[in-house]
């Protein structure tokens, strides 16, 4: 068995897992917003009936509108 950490070694780890966490939580949380904006700007446009234009046009905007 190994022995405990010494007081600022579990201090620094513990300091460095919740700077990991808050920064992915932060990533995270940017990435939705990116994609939200994204999908608002896009259904903003797009407000043209499904079917008009190109196959591949009239599929993205049935996905955006689920």
């Amino acid at each position: 068995m190994t022995p405990p950490l010494p007081a600022t070694d579990r201090r620094w780890a513990l300091d460095r897992a919740v700077d990991d966490l808050v920064r992915g939580e932060i990533a995270w949380a940017a990435c939705g917003l990116r994609r939200r904006r994204e999908l608002r700007g896009r259904l903003k446009t797009d407000t043209r009936p499904l079917g008009y234009g190109s196959p591949e046009r009239a599929e993205t905007m049935t996905i955006n509108t689920i």
